[in-house]
């Protein structure tokens, strides 16, 4: 049987459980407080106490019967539908055409219009009421065009069913704690993390006493890969320019072994090559063109946003953080959020933290946030409904999944940074330290392999570990592309002759490699040069050996007589010279004989005393500027080198 109140309001159901509602606070327990019995009104009816409070005033001041509102209310509905027509069309064609219209503006011209053909027009709060029923997707339209329609068909990937480190996304934190650094000041320490969408397993987590650069990232990655095995994709942000610049090298490492490293914004491509930017509830709030795009888009217009396929990783940071805080560590930073009693309050703790040496070092904090790691893979996960480590173990006992191991030898080369050195003399300078490649044979030489003597002078490959010095330097040959391994170069103590012995013969074994080489390229071929008109070395040496003697020292003088004739030559040469009087072509050279003989030191005779004073007191004035500068300039230069020297 239908009760009273239905039936009679069969035609209006809300005024049904108003009535209900009524009939229910009238028939409540005994004893109940009103509190409580709206309370309980509310449960059953699935409605708010206020919504309860009312319904009761409602049926008390108007009775079991529905009281007719004014269908003019507001005048929402006192417009013709022409009206209507025109002030919906303006709006979005203003919108199309300029790019923004208000609804007063809209209201107007329809006011404006109706005037004139007669038409009814409401309020306008109604106006903005039959704006607000035009569809979304419209006013999309006229701000987007055809293409904001593509999120309609954009098709979310799913991350559920993947495989354990099938695709990991990867992320910066900046801690929100202090720490001493080694120089005594306090900084934020920061990490690179890479969290597993299967999983929830921490793949790599890197610390860095400043900001994050690239080796930290890769320093994560190998983390990971040596604990796990290898992953599937990588989704990272790629915030700096010059960290998406210097990876490029091992983007294609990884390749080479199965691993492919993906840009973040890969998660969002649609189907017809656009990137959509989501909400945190994944609703798509824009679109971009390129991965540039909409990592610019993301950062500057949607700073706010968190994206919904990486929000794992930042609440992931979120739990982070509140178990360091659960470690009770000190060094916590204010909350920007807080009153300006509990900012205060904060700045007086940490003061207080600082100046009696509670603050953690960089070390101290590291070891924390590892331990705290620790708890975090081995308590329930919220979405898993159960630890992260029970979820891997799951997977390999229920769905079979093995991980892929990499060969330790492979893992060091995976991360070896490619580098450009210069070759000196066998050697290669990195980080202040010199390294030289392996003692030579006669048969790598004639190969020409692991040896970069051969390369002195140019600029090649070089590949190293700056996180790991113990892995070696390899110099890569520029025609071979083969990696020839180098050792830092042995310093020898002066006076231990024994290794001084063995510098020496492990030299002279190098240069013999070398010339056995040699020997074998040219065995058997003979002398190409035939011309009579050369001699051999040792017939030449000996002709110019026999020239010189009889030229030089007459057979029947003896070598004391030979020098003192040589002597007796020169000093006839010496007076001779002395009594020839120098031809000049003008005065003017004479001048300039003079000022270089001056300028050089020498002491003049009276005759050239006598015409330097005759011509400097006839010489114009251009001449006299030109002179001096030259005198200027001759001195400054004999100082050069008289310093030099």
């Amino acid at each position: 049987m239908i009760p009273l109140n239905a039936a009679l309001f069969q035609d209006n159901k809300k005024h049904g459980t108003k009535v209900a509602v009524y009939e229910a606070w009238m028939s409540r327990r005994p004893g109940l407080t009103n509190a409580l019995a709206e309370a309980e009104i509310a449960d059953r009816f699935g409605i708010s106490v206020s919504t309860v409070r009312r319904y009761i005033k409602e049926i008390k001041e108007n009775g079991y019967l529905p009281v007719p509102k004014p269908k003019q209310g507001r005048q929402v509905f006192a417009w013709d539908p022409e009206a209507l027509k025109f002030l919906k069309t303006f709006y979005l064609t203003v919108r199309n055409n300029v790019g923004y219209c208000t609804v007063r503006n809209a209201y107007r011209a329809t006011c404006i219009e109706a005037q004139e053909r007669g038409w009814r027009v409401g309020s306008e709060p109604s106006a903005y009421k039959h704006i607000e029923i035009i569809s979304s997707l419209l006013i999309d339209y006229t701000q987007g065009g055809r293409r904001s329609l593509d999120n309609l068909f954009y098709i979310a990937r799913d991350l559920s069913g993947l495989k354990p480190f099938e695709v990991i996304v990867g992320d910066q934190h900046r801690f929100n704690f202090w720490v001493i650094g080694k120089d005594g000041q306090k900084f934020r320490p920061e990490c690179y993390a890479w969290l597993d969408m299967r999983t929830r397993l921490p793949y790599g987590v890197s610390y860095e006493p400043g900001a994050y650069n690239f080796r930290t990232v890769a320093r994560a990655l190998r983390q990971g890969i040596i604990r796990f095995g290898k992953f599937g994709s990588t989704y990272n942000d790629n915030g700096k320019p010059e960290t998406s610049k210097k990876i490029d090298w091992l983007v294609s490492s990884l390749q080479t072994f199965g691993m492919k490293y993906t840009d973040e914004a890969e998660l969002y491509k649609t189907e017809d090559g656009h990137y959509a930017l989501e909400d945190e509830q994944g609703e798509v709030i824009a679109l971009a063109e390129t991965c540039e795009i909409w990592h610019r888009k993301n950062r500057r217009i949607f700073a706010r946003v968190k994206n919904a396929k990486t929000k794992p990783i930042e609440r992931f940071f979120a739990t982070f953080e509140q178990l360091l805080l659960d470690r009770c560590l000190p060094g916590y930073v204010r909350n920007l959020r807080s009153s300006a009693a509990e900012d205060e309050e904060a700045n007086r703790r940490l003061n207080w933290q600082e100046s009696n040496g509670y603050i953690l070092h960089y070390e101290e904090f590291v070891e924390q946030a590892n331990l705290a790691l620790e708890t975090y893979e081995k308590r329930i996960h919220s979405s898993l409904k159960r630890s992260p480590r029970e979820e891997m173990m799951y997977a390999i006992e229920q769905e079979g999944w093995e991980p892929a191991r990499l060969k330790m030898q492979d893992i060091q080369a995976l991360f070896m940074e490619p580098d450009r050195r210069r070759v000196r003399n066998n050697r290669i300078t990195i980080n202040g330290i010199k390294y030289v490649g392996p003692n030579l044979t006669a048969q790598m030489v004639s190969e020409n392999r692991n040896n970069i003597a051969g390369l002195s002078g140019k600029e090649i490959e070089v590949r190293f570990d700056p996180d790991n010095p113990e892995a070696g330097v390899y110099a890569i040959h520029p025609v071979t592309g083969e990696a020839i391994f180098l050792t830092p170069e042995k310093q020898v103590d002066f006076f231990d002759e024994k290794a001084v012995a063995a510098a020496i013969e492990e030299k002279n074994a190098n240069i013999k490699a070398v010339t056995e080489s040699y020997q074998n390229a040219i065995q058997g071929f003979g002398r190409v040069i035939t011309s009579s008109r050369y001699k051999t070395l040792e017939q030449s040496k000996q002709i110019a050996a026999e020239v010189h003697e009889t030229e030089t020292k007459p057979q029947a003088m003896t070598d004391e007589a030979f020098a003192e004739a040589v002597g007796h030559s020169l000093e006839l040469v010496i007076q001779d010279s002395k009594k020839q009087k120098p031809v000049y072509a003008s005065e003017r050279d004479r001048y300039e004989a003079i000022i270089d003989a001056v300028l050089d030191g020498a002491i003049l005779s009276e005759s050239d005393q006598e015409f330097k004073a005759r011509y400097e007191k006839n010489m114009s004035e251009g001449e006299r500027q030109f002179f001096e500068n030259k005198i200027t300039f001759g001195i400054e230069k004999r100082k050069e080198i008289t310093q030099w020297h």
